[in-house]
């Protein structure tokens, strides 16, 4: 008899619990699947959600099984679980399947929560997590990545910088440079990444926000990463000192 072990996950208030048990399943099986067996899903009768061609283009390795649940299944042979709390909830969120990224060998999960945000990062070998800002965008030589989520007046932005090795992550950079919002980051290089930002400067007569745009950049300076702050944003910075 073979115990397979299955892996429980669950994001409250921004962060991330795992649990596991053990289960006796009766079928003998000698190595990993390669591939996956049929499994009912929830897409086969709700076929326009919006992530349901990812799922269902996933080879059987992502599973909806109902509505509120999102099983993983890895190469190891175990399972990761993901399931909603309820939007009625005091602290609700969900789990929305984005793909798979293949340069790192993860399963990217959208967590989208209660005034919080994140991606969850899923080791489709092992199932290992990375609760990260955003989506990753890669440098020109693919072994790493920028990533960023929040803005506005209630979710502080962060960018953080991730390297990979032997389809493992490791985080190099992780900053809260106290923007309003970041549009788009793009690399210049393998040392050099640009940034369009948004800079809050006061609200105008009507009381709405003023954001200006302006631009940005992280460098990797003698093996450090460093921010270099627009120039509007140093004064204003300047001028509240």
């Amino acid at each position: 008899m073979r115990s397979h072990k299955y892996l429980y996950m669950m994001a409250f208030c921004g962060t991330l619990t795992i649990f596991s048990c053990n289960t006796a399943d009766k079928a003998e099986t000698k190595s990993p699947p390669v591939s996956f067996p049929p499994q009912e899903s929830y897409y086969e009768t709700n076929p326009i959600d919006p992530e349901a061609e990812l799922i269902n283009t996933s080879n059987g390795r992502v599973v909806r099984t109902s509505p509120d649940t999102l099983q993983i299944n890895l190469e190891n042979g175990e399972k990761v679980i993901l399931i909603d709390e309820g939007k009625y909830t005091d602290h609700p969120y969900e789990y929305v399947y984005k793909g798979f990224e293949e340069n790192s060998g993860h399963h990217l999960i959208d967590l989208q929560i209660h005034e919080d945000y994140g991606v969850l990062y899923v080791n489709a070998q092992d199932g290992t997590t990375q609760r990260l800002p955003g989506l990753p965008v890669y440098n020109p030589s693919k072994y790493m990545f920028v990533c960023y989520g929040g803005g506005g007046p209630l979710l502080e932005i962060n960018v953080d910088i991730v390297s990979i090795e032997a389809l493992q992550m490791k985080n190099v950079f992780s900053e809260a440079p106290g923007w309003w919002t970041i549009q788009n980051a793009s690399w210049e290089n393998d040392s050099t990444i640009s940034l369009d930002v948004g800079i809050y400067a006061g609200d105008d007569d009507s009381g709405m926000e003023k954001i200006i745009n302006d631009k940005a950049k992280i460098q990797l300076v003698d093996g450090e990463w460093q921010i270099i702050q627009p120039e509007l944003f140093m004064k204003m910075q300047n001028a509240e000192e």
